[in-house]
């Protein structure tokens, strides 16, 4: 089961930090109609969870479009052309980016309303191995709390800011309430894996979208995930 790991969904300019987190909007579509070409169908964590739980059915091959922290990017260039196929995408949120800096809350609305999900990234995506108890769950507990608060939702799925866990760090996202949460660990996610080291598979800006066919269905290795996240 693929779950692939987005960031930013944009041009990165001269000089820009990490510009392997920024796919460029024209290479993002070609990845999804190529996605879409080879037989993939989008789906939410939470219609994966059921399934592997049996309470509903996959499409033949699902796939899921995970994107990582909250920025306007993602609502102004990435949800529509995923609206246009009637695909939902995963946005994994850090709660402190949901502003006018990162993305707005009317973005975070529109997109729920188009059948997005909206997991916790967090509140401030912080290091979670380096926290106390209390700011750990400040962190987990306070951010589930925060995204119903400000929208409504009850985010039942977590993911790692930059993939760092521990147990302790595991045990307290199930002491949160979550049903699961990814890492930025490659490879794909199967039923009878530790639901909280889910892995994902990264995308970057020169993945083809015949290289990411290749990566969603297992036929060619994902890439380390060595980067930022």
């Amino acid at each position: 089961m693929p779950i692939l790991m987005y960031h930013l969904i944009a041009e990165a300019k001269a000089g820009t930090p990490f510009p392997e987190l920024w796919v460029p909007p024209a290479r993002f579509r070609e990845q999804v109609a190529a996605l879409r070409g080879a037989g993939f169908t989008a789906i939410t964590m939470a219609e994966l969870w059921a399934a592997w739980h049996g309470d509903g059915r996959l499409p033949r091959h699902p796939v899921v479009l995970s994107f990582d922290d909250g920025d306007l990017s993602q609502v102004m260039n990435a949800a529509p052309v995923l609206k246009r196929i009637g695909w939902p995408g995963v946005l994994n949120l850090a709660v402190n980016h949901l502003n006018a800096k990162g993305l707005p809350r009317w973005g975070a609305r529109r997109m729920l309303r188009q059948g997005w999900e909206i997991g916790s990234h967090t509140i401030d995506h912080a290091d979670l191995t380096t926290l106390g108890a209390d700011a750990l769950r400040r962190e987990l507990a306070g951010s589930r709390r925060q995204l119903k608060t400000r929208l409504g939702i009850d985010a039942r799925f977590f993911c790692y800011p930059a993939g760092r866990n521990d147990a302790t760090v595991r045990a307290a996202v199930k002491a949160a309430g979550y049903d699961a949460a990814t890492t930025v660990d490659p490879g794909l996610a199967a039923r009878g894996q530790d639901p909280y080291l889910l892995p994902r598979i990264r995308v970057e800006p020169q993945t083809t979208g015949a290289r990411l066919v290749q990566l969603a269905r297992g036929t060619v290795a994902a890439p380390a995930s060595g980067g930022p996240a």
